[in-house]
């Protein structure tokens, strides 16, 4: 029986193609996991453990989790990363993907990347996420080859995740923002040159920009509500620090003018180099991520909050010009093509806009294919799912799709398939809010008579919510997405 439903696993994800970017998960009634619920990419190995197992993942031609950062390349190729564990290369033109850079993957959020950075000459892409240190606390950063995708360097020091990544605008130093500290480390030998410990906690934000003087600005937001600007030549030395009302989460600069946000405040803040305020804007959502212009001459602001807005402002005043109002939830990936078309990544969908600023007119879009499972019915030897939501209690919804578990060849009868039930003698299903974003149904409790037995939490990597939900035999179903 447990062969079957790794066949049934494999046969989803793999035999069915691009038609499901959501996931079906199996477990025991203990809340083992069978197989890997998150489908994504070809067949990867966790490369921090040798004799880790090879997890199998659908390529659905597009993320399936929170895309985190996007930059854009000297030859106008899009670059974004994601909660899913990859990273992948477009083309602008076509929204075609190119390429992906695959890395450590392993077991809930482990192999999540939340940021990236390019050295100005392109030749490398430095990683950071929740990318483990194994055999230590802490995170790592992955160092690789852009060109060839070669994996070149594993920088180490991090004691949690790292949310941002920045080269200096000469390449001499890449700057690392994770647990309670700014890092930077020399390029030519990847060596760790300093750390700063100005803030009492997260570090979310990192900017290494050449200054007059002959040496380094260093600005860090973090979540202690602080912007700090250090000054560095050959040690760094704070200059001069900003107090928000606010957690502070996003930084942007073009070059005279330094912009920072939080995903819980509604507004910006505007400072110039040597951090004094020249303005606030004032915003109808909490702002995501921030980007210039390769012009310095706008500066658009992403949506951590509804209504998921993505506004453009105008230099020198800020003034608010055009609204992008095409995603459907949080935006904090922001990056501009050129002066006049702006990248954006995020959405309900996981999806990549590509957009003029001024008519925010759509010119592509980069989305996976695939549908949220939300009904599973069961009969003999075969599964019955459906994508479409047209009834509102669970697992009510009509099946579109059945295949045979002994031929695995489709079916087109969908007459006389059971719904999973919740009940199994003394073992009983609910679901609970939880998760990542406070999804109702992030939860799955398994009881047993009426008490606790185990949980099965949803996150950005498994399909964040149980659509629907079962005993099949001595196994759990579960879809979502």
């Amino acid at each position: 029986m447990r062969y079957l439903f790794f066949k049934v696993i494999f046969l989803i994800y793999v035999g069915l193609g691009l038609m499901l970017s959501s996931c079906v998960s199996l477990v025991d009634k203990g809340g083992r996991q069978l197989s890997s619920p998150t489908p994504q990419v070809a067949v990867q190995k966790q490369v921090m453990a040798k004799k880790s197992p090879a997890i199998l993942k659908l390529d659905t031609l597009g993320h399936t989790g929170v895309i985190r950062d996007i930059i854009v390349t000297k030859d106008k190729d899009i670059i974004s990363a994601s909660k899913d564990k990859t990273i992948r290369v477009w083309d602008s033109l076509t929204g075609k993907e190119k390429r992906k850079i695959l890395g450590q993957i392993g077991k809930g959020n482990e192999g999540g990347i939340f940021a990236i950075a390019l050295s100005k000459d392109n030749r490398y892409l430095a990683v950071g996420g929740y990318l483990l240190n194994v055999g230590a606390k802490g995170s790592v950063i992955r160092i690789y080859d852009y060109p060839s995708g070669k994996l070149v360097q594993v920088l180490k020091s991090h004691t949690d995740v790292i949310p941002d990544l920045a080269f200096s605008t000469d390449d001499r130093y890449l700057i690392s923002a994770g647990d309670s500290s700014v890092k930077f480390w020399e390029t030519h030998n990847w060596t760790l040159k300093e750390t700063i410990n100005v803030h009492d906690t997260y570090v979310y934000a990192v900017l290494m920009l050449n200054n007059s003087k002959g040496g380094y600005d260093i600005y860090s937001a973090a979540h202690d509500n602080t912007l700090a600007l250090h000054y560095f030549n050959d040690k760094a030395r704070l200059v001069k620090q900003f107090s928000a009302p606010f957690k502070l989460t996003s930084l942007a600069s073009n070059g005279k003018h330094i912009a920072v946000s939080g995903s819980s405040g509604k507004q910006i803040f505007i400072f110039n180099r040597a951090l004094t305020q020249q303005r606030i804007i004032n915003n109808e959502t909490n702002s995501g991520g921030l980007a210039y212009s390769p012009d310095g001459k706008t500066l658009v602001a992403g949506a951590a909050s509804n209504p998921n807005n993505i506004n453009s402002y105008n230099l020198p005043d800020y003034r608010k010009t055009t609204s992008f109002k095409q995603h459907t939830n949080v935006v904090g990936a922001i990056a501009f093509l050129d002066h006049q078309t702006v990248v954006s990544g995020g959405g309900g969908n996981n999806e990549i806009f590509i957009w003029d600023k001024n008519s925010t007119e759509v010119k592509t879009k980069i989305v996976g294919v695939g549908q949220r499972i939300v009904s599973v019915g069961i009969k003999d030897n075969s599964l019955a799912w459906g994508n479409v939501w047209d009834c509102n209690g669970k697992n009510c919804n009509n099946l579109q799709t059945a295949l045979n578990l002994t031929t695995f060849q489709r079916q087109s009868h969908l007459q006389n398939f059971n719904r999973l039930s919740r009940e199994d003698g003394l073992y009983t299903l609910t679901h609970k809010t939880g998760g990542d974003y406070g999804d109702d149904n992030a939860i799955l409790d398994i009881q047993y008579k009426g008490q606790h037995l185990a949980k099965i939490t949803r996150d950005a990597t498994t399909g964040y919510r149980h659509s629907s939900y079962g005993w099949m035999g001595s196994f759990i179903v579960s879809g979502g997405g």
